[in-house]
């Protein structure tokens, strides 16, 4: 009986275990790094999409017509004065938030306006808060 033939086996296996175990590790620090760079990218996409929106609270439900952008960009206009815009606010989209639809009577979903310009935005912002951020608009309260 003799053990001696399989020690350099053991020993071998352990090298080329040794060796993928290193192998691997490497490839999950690589991967980890290009998920950490993937997860920045796509929060400053996210960020860059969102600097174009404006949120409308207290419209009522079933409010905007059948061309939200339009109605949205006719209602700005008349909110703020068309001497407000240097330029008209192009309203590129225009949705009710993502929350189930209330009960009747109930609070009303925000809207949210994507603006084509983003210099459009801060104009809205700074006369928003210019007059206290909410306007009074027929029967209802309008809050920016």
């Amino acid at each position: 009986m003799t053990t001696r033939p399989a020690l350099p086996s053991l020993d071998e296996n352990a090298t080329i275990s040794d060796q993928q175990l290193t192998e691997l590790e490497d490839k999950y620090y690589t991967m980890q790094k290009e998920n950490n760079l993937m997860k920045e990218k796509l929060a400053d996409l996210e960020g860059h999409n969102r600097r174009h929106n404006v949120r409308i609270v207290g419209l009522p439900e079933n409010f905007g017509g059948p061309r939200p952008t339009v109605f949205y960009f006719e209602l700005l206009v008349e909110v703020f004065g068309g001497g407000t815009f240097s330029s008209p606010p192009e309203v590129d989209r225009a949705n009710r938030t993502a929350a189930p639809k209330p009960p009747l009577g109930g609070r009303p979903r925000p809207v949210l306006l994507c603006l084509h310009r983003y210099q459009v935005k801060d104009v809205i912002i700074c006369e928003a808060c210019r007059r206290g951020g909410s306007f009074l608009q027929g029967p209802f309260d309008l809050h920016l």
